[in-house]
């Protein structure tokens, strides 16, 4: 395999151990995705060489550089607070990399034109990262990183710092250049959201370990885990001996017409709503347990009904 693969990788540390085997298809973007503190961070900083593991190998476009240093391992890096120079303007930026690399001058000029055009930044070349803007320092910091053509583009959280709309924006844009220029790439976010939109494959992480590996769609549909699917979405949880009962509100049907192959919760009680824009989250009680559901709105609070699940949507997790 020419991506990423990570062998049995382990780092002790007094707080929690980190223990990783996973592997990144080459050309794909793969999100590490996990809860603050749950080691995701620190997994990048094993795969740079910023860190030595204790045990375990990586390899990467087929040469094991476990122990080669950061600056041998052709690693491209884009920091959450983008770490610009801030004495050098944006095409200055962009070259740094190439510079160190002695890359000819005319190659290095052809780079920076071809980046700045596919980061939509053309014309900016001479301006200092204080006269950009944060989507801007972004794109710019992407561009640096991509300039030597790495063999794994690592992303740690890079849009946690902008707001909302521009957040959306600019994942989009990502997506958009990952995808044209192919470089194996793994993104780092506590953002469910934003790694169900991007991503080839989710790696979810909880407490330094691996809870569950896959599609975006497999993730959300099919967890395998009670920390997945309680992480990722709304879900309603209904603890049953050792297990639990777990669907999602998309899944519950309000008076349902036919009761074959549905399981039922009778006289569940409609005691909160909320407005998302284009619909309502519901959310009913039922025999002590909040049960989510979607609707149009037109139930009044208060209202009695009954719930119904399809039998294959409703899955069995361990507690």
């Amino acid at each position: 395999m020419n991506g990423l693969v990570i062998s049995n990788l382990v780092k002790h540390y007094p707080e929690f151990t980190l223990q990783l085997d996973c592997s990144v298809k080459e050309g794909s973007l793969t999100t590490l995705l996990g809860p603050s503190g749950c080691g995701k961070s620190t997994a990048l900083s094993l795969i740079t060489g910023i860190e030595a593991q204790n045990s375990g190998r990586i390899h990467l476009a087929g040469r094991d550089i476990t122990d080669d240093p950061p600056w041998e391992r052709n690693i491209g890096l884009v920091f959450q607070d983008y770490a610009l120079f801030p004495n050098m303007n944006v095409g200055q930026n962009i070259a740094y990399g190439l510079k160190i690399r002695k890359v000819p001058k005319r190659e290095i000029a052809r780079k920076i034109s071809m980046l700045m055009e596919l980061m939509g930044l053309e014309g900016y070349e001479k301006r200092k990262p204080h006269e950009l803007s944060g989507g801007e320092k972004q794109r710019a910091a992407l561009a640096r990183a991509l300039a030597p053509e790495p063999d794994l583009l690592l992303l740690d959280e890079p849009l946690s710092a902008l707001d909302a709309k521009l957040r959306i924006r600019l994942r989009g844009e990502i997506q958009r250049i990952q995808r044209e220029l192919e470089v194996t790439t793994v993104y780092v976010t506590h953002d469910q959201e934003e790694a169900l939109e991007i991503s080839d494959e989710v790696i979810v992480m909880n407490r330094g370990h691996i809870e569950q590996t896959g599609t975006p769609q497999e993730i959300y549909t099919n967890p395998k885990t009670l920390f997945c699917g309680t992480f990722i979405g709304s879900s309603t949880r209904i603890p049953k001996d050792e297990s639990t009962m777990f669907f999602r509100p998309e899944d519950v049907v309000l008076d349902p017409s036919s009761e074959q192959e549905m399981q039922l919760f009778h006289q569940a009680v409609l005691h909160r709503k909320h407005y998302r824009g284009f619909y309502y989250e519901y959310l009913f009680s039922w025999d002590q347990v909040t049960i989510h559901a979607y609707g149009d709105g037109s139930h009044p609070l208060g209202t009695s009904c009954t719930l119904g699940v399809p039998q294959k949507r409703c899955i069995i997790l361990r507690s």
